[in-house]
C-alpha cells in the first residue's frame, strides 16, 4: 500500500487463477467464484463487483509529486457470503502484507 493509501481497511493485491461466474441479471454486477488459496485450499464465495478497470490506468501526480501513480487493470470485490475460516485465513494474508 502506498502511502498516499487513504483507505479505511487494508488492502492488498493478488493474481489467483479464479473461476468466476456471474449470478442474476444484466445490470446487477453479483458473482459466484471459486479460487485456491494457497496455505487454506478451495474457496467459494459469493460477491459484488465494486469497480472494474480494463486496462492500466495512470493518475497525475499530486501536490507537487513528480510521479504519476500507476493504477493496475483489475476489479475489487465486495465478499457477500464467505466461510469464518476463510475469512479469518484472508484477513491474516491482509494484515501480514499490510505490515511489509
Amino acid at each position: 500500500m502506498s502511502e498516499r493509501e487513504q483507505r479505511r481497511a487494508p488492502r492488498m493485491a493478488v493474481s489467483i487463477p479464479t473461476v468466476v461466474e456471474k449470478t442474476g441479471s444484466r445490470t446487477v454486477s453479483r458473482v459466484s467464484f471459486t479460487f485456491p488459496l494457497q496455505g487454506y485450499g478451495q474457496i467459494e464465495t459469493l460477491g459484488w463487483v465494486l469497480w472494474r478497470r480494463r486496462a492500466d490506468a495512470e493518475i497525475p501526480a499530486q501536490n507537487g509529486g513528480d510521479k504519476p501513480i500507476l493504477v493496475k487493470a483489475g476489479f475489487g470485490l465486495l465478499f457477500e457470503a464467505i466461510s469464518l475460516d476463510a475469512r479469518n485465513y484472508i484477513a491474516k494474508l491482509v494484515a501480514e502484507s499490510a505490515g511489509k
